[in-house]
């Protein structure tokens, strides 16, 4: 209640205008931030896949190209504008700063590298994308948006959904492939965007407590599954897949958690007991399987080792291959700093990255910047993990880090693990309610 006087002739107590307009201001500021954190909650998403909101505005409202730069300033500017209106914490701060740092030295390792062009455009990124993603992960918690965040989700998913007609998947695919379509976005994107909506979608059926709405969303689900294993993209069913396990681990009951670990011994020896007569059976019919393509490409690579790359491709295990061997040349520090496409044979320039964090950070900065980024995501998890909170809210954010950390063993370099930024935002940032709570 605001502060005031009393007058003497009424006894009544008298508020001033400065106390109003004080009182006032703390209301807009609040609406303000809350505001902008549901904007950041929309635009988080498709700023992990800039491709994604291109295909999104050309297809609903026709603008088409230029669009990736301009959304990421937006997106650092309300993020900057959303923070400067609260206070970081001590331990925000610090893991800020701790994070700050070990961009920098990576970015650090670029003096004895031999790269120039890519290194240039590696470093200005690790010094920006990293930080700006970890402070919007900041953003979207501490106003208590991760229910918004989800449901961001879900709609971009569900208009990218209907906005890809899933024409062909296997002829966009081989088109995509050798550079030859006029799409904006890659089907890497494509199942990345039907991935979080079903990830999604899935995280709000649990969190949900309304029967209605379950069914409601349950029938929201199994549309964007289906798009999502039509999409001949093998990330987005990777992300759903270590989402909704890591939610599960996180929010069951030990009961249930057993139960589940048994039924993945199970699931693991009937795979290790059939897997001779399933590779013959796939060998022998080849291109004739009639799978919705994702799966296909998922069983094929499984079975059937190399089974869709093409002849002179560069394929992402001949990329590993290469990184363990460059790493072999300064296990150490590493060979610098996006250096790791020259000294892999492959030229100065990007997109011949390892797909995969762990051999790129050991290539480019040996095991000392492993360790530090190890040492980093330890601390946050550890901090996390025992920091009293929502144990639902908690769920939520295990279940997006740890979707973050599997699409980093096959996809994009280090400064573009933009969800897995998001997600240690999101595990610093979530509030200290002082107790653990069950909702």
């Amino acid at each position: 209640m605001a502060a005031g006087s009393i007058n003497p002739a009424s006894g009544k107590a008298v508020v001033h205008a400065t106390d109003l307009s004080g009182s006032g201001l703390r209301a807009i500021r609040v609406k303000l931030q809350t505001g902008l954190a549901i904007v950041v909650c929309f635009l988080m998403p498709v700023i992990i896949n800039q491709g994604a909101f291109d295909h999104l505005l050309g297809h609903w409202l026709g603008i088409r190209g230029g669009t990736s730069l301009l959304t990421f300033s937006l997106f650092v500017l309300i993020v900057s504008g959303q923070l400067a209106l609260s206070e970081l914490d001590p331990v925000e701060v610090t893991f800020a700063s701790l994070l700050l740092l070990l961009c920098a030295v990576l970015c650090a390792t670029s003096i004895w590298g031999d790269s120039i062009a890519y290194a240039n455009r590696k470093v200005t990124l690790t010094m920006t994308l990293p930080a700006a993603s970890f402070l919007a992960g900041v953003a979207v918690v501490r106003q208590g948006m991760l229910h918004w965040l989800l449901i961001a989700c879900l709609l971009l998913g569900t208009a990218f959904a209907l906005s890809w007609t899933n024409y062909d998947a296997a002829t966009y695919w081989e088109l995509n492939a050798i550079g030859k379509t006029e799409q904006t976005i890659t089907y890497q994107g494509v199942s990345y965007m039907l991935g979080i909506g079903t990830m999604g979608t899935a995280l709000l059926i649990w969190r949900s407590k309304d029967w209605r709405l379950r069914f409601v969303l349950l029938a929201l689900f199994a549309y964007l599954a289906m798009k999502l294993l039509g999409s001949g993209g093998r990330g987005g069913i990777l992300y759903v897949i270590a989402a909704l396990g890591a939610y599960f681990l996180a929010s069951q009951s030990r009961t249930m958690i057993a139960i589940a670990f048994a039924g993945a011994f199970q699931f693991i020896s009937l795979f290790a007991i059939t897997f001779t007569p399933v590779q013959t059976y796939l060998i022998a019919n080849q291109g004739n399987l009639n799978l919705p393509f994702s799966i296909e490409r998922m069983v094929t690579s499984v079975y059937v080792q190399q089974a869709d790359e093409r002849p002179g491709e560069v394929s992402r295990d001949f990329l590993k291959d290469q990184a363990v061997v460059v790493w072999g040349t300064a296990p150490i520090l590493g060979v610098g700093w996006g250096s790791f496409p020259l000294n892999a044979g492959l030229g100065d320039k990007s997109g011949f990255y390892p797909h995969n964090l762990v051999y790129e950070l050991l290539a480019e900065s040996g095991v000392v910047g492993l360790g530090l980024f190890l040492l980093l995501l330890a601390a946050m998890a550890l901090a996390f993990a025992l920091k009293p909170a929502s144990v639902r809210d908690k769920a939520t954010i295990w279940g997006l880090l740890a979707a973050a950390l599997a699409l980093s063993m096959v996809s994009a370099d280090f400064p573009n693990q933009r969800l897995m930024f998001f997600a240690f935002g999101l595990m610093v940032g979530l509030p200290d309610t002082g107790q653990r709570v069950n909702a």
